[in-house]
């Protein structure tokens, strides 16, 4: 990253069932790959999750003022 003196890793996944791959950018360079795509999976379900609350309980949807 242009201007950015941090260290940063990529990880590409690649044959995981899906067309393309998925890429992984990470700035724990001393973390290992397993622990890396364990967190990240985790992370994934969390956000998913969220994401279906979200959709379920109308969230998104701006709320009109109480009078």
């Amino acid at each position: 990253m242009t201007g950015c003196s941090k260290s940063f890793r990529q990880i590409i996944i690649k044959n995981h069932g899906r067309e393309n791959p998925t890429f992984i950018i990470t700035n724990n360079i001393d973390l290992q790959e397993a622990k890396v795509l364990e967190v990240y999976a985790k992370r994934w379900r969390i956000e998913n999750k969220i994401s279906e609350m979200v959709s379920f309980f109308n969230i998104n949807a701006l709320s009109s003022p109480l009078m």
